[in-house]
C-alpha cells in the first residue's frame, strides 16, 4: 500500500483526472463502465439531468439553528459532494484494493451497491435542501424525516421497474446504517469524512481567529466534528481485519486529525488525543 502522503485519498483535483465516459451525466461518469451502462439504460436521460441539476442547485452548509461563520466565497453543493465521494472510492479501490475487497467482501457488485448508494444518499436534499452538522437534534430529526420521504418520492418517477426498485433499495439500506453492514458502515464513514474534512481545513480556522464565541466552544467542536466519522470507523473497527483497520486509521490521522492540529489551540490536541485513547479504530 502506498503512504496517504503519496496518493492524497482526499484531494479534490484526483476527481478531475478521472477518465470521463462518452455520453456520461457527471454522477456515471465516476462509475466502471459496466455500471455506468445499466444506469444511463436505465434511468431517462431526463431524471439523469434533473438529479444532476438538483444536486448541483442544492448549497450544502446553509441550513440549520446554529450556523458558525463560513469563510467569503465557501461554496460548495451537492453535485460537488457526491462527485467527490465516488471520486475518493475509485482512488481507494486502486490505491486500497485489499481494504476495498475485505468491505465489499469480494463482491464486485457490493461495490456497485455502495457506488450507487453514495450516488443517491442525498437525493432528498434536491427538494429538502442540506442540513449543517452543528443543528440541534430536534431540527434535523424533522428535516430527515422530510429528506427521506422526498428521496423516496423522486425515485418512484423512474419507470424503469428493476432500477426503480434497486435504487430505493440502496437508498433504504444507506439510510438504516445497520451497524453489523461493513458496506454501509465504509459509506457512512466517508460521507461524514467529508464534511468534518472541511471544518477542520476551512471552517474551524477562520472561526478560531474570526468568531469568539467559537473560539470559545473549540474542544466541543472539534469533539463533535470527529466524532461524526469515528462513529463509523469505530463500528467498522468491530467487523474488519487489523490491516483494514490500520488504513482507516491512517485516513482520519492524515486527512482529519492532522488538518485539526495545524490549528494553535492546545485544546485541539487534548480532544484529538482523548479520542485516540477511547476509539477502537486506534486500538490496534
Amino acid at each position: 500500500m502506498k503512504t496517504l502522503e503519496a496518493t492524497k485519498y482526499f484531494d479534490r483535483d484526483i476527481i478531475k483526472s478521472c477518465k470521463e465516459i462518452n455520453g456520461g451525466d457527471e454522477i456515471s461518469d465516476l462509475f466502471p463502465s459496466d455500471l455506468a451502462r445499466y444506469y444511463r439504460v436505465g434511468v431517462e436521460a431526463k431524471h439523469r439531468r434533473a438529479l444532476v441539476e438538483g444536486y448541483r442547485n442544492t448549497s450544502r452548509w446553509v441550513n440549520g439553528d446554529n450556523n458558525c461563520d463560513y469563510p467569503p466565497g465557501f461554496k460548495e453543493n451537492d453535485l460537488d459532494h457526491v462527485k467527490e465521494l465516488l471520486g475518493w472510492l475509485n482512488v481507494l479501490s486502486e490505491e486500497s484494493p485489499n481494504l476495498i475487497e475485505e468491505i465489499a467482501e469480494g463482491d464486485s457488485e457490493e461495490l456497485n451497491e455502495l457506488r450507487l448508494m453514495l450516488a443517491v444518499h442525498d437525493i432528498g436534499e434536491t427538494i429538502a435542501g442540506d442540513v449543517t452538522a452543528d443543528s440541534s437534534p430536534e431540527f434535523k430529526a424533522n428535516y430527515k424525516k422530510f429528506e427521506a420521504k422526498a428521496g423516496r418520492r423522486l425515485i418512484m418517477l423512474i419507470h424503469n421497474f428493476s432500477v426503480r426498485s434497486r435504487l430505493l433499495a440502496c437508498l433504504e439500506r444507506f439510510e438504516n446504517k445497520n451497524k453489523s453492514d461493513k458496506l454501509v458502515q465504509f459509506g457512512h464513514l466517508l460521507d461524514k469524512l467529508t464534511a468534518a474534512i472541511k471544518v477542520a481545513e476551512v471552517i474551524a480556522p477562520y472561526n478560531f481567529y474570526s468568531n469568539s464565541s467559537f473560539k470559545q466552544k473549540l474542544a466541543e467542536i472539534v469533539n463533535k466534528s470527529i466524532g461524526f466519522p469515528l462513529e463509523y470507523s469505530d463500528n467498522l473497527a468491530k467487523l474488519i481485519s487489523k490491516q483494514s483497520r490500520e488504513s482507516i486509521r491512517e485516513i482520519i490521522e492524515h486527512e482529519l486529525f492532522e488538518k485539526y492540529q495545524q490549528i494553535p489551540d492546545s485544546r485541539v490536541q487534548e480532544t484529538i488525543q482523548l479520542a485516540k485513547e477511547i476509539s477502537p479504530t486506534f486500538k490496534l
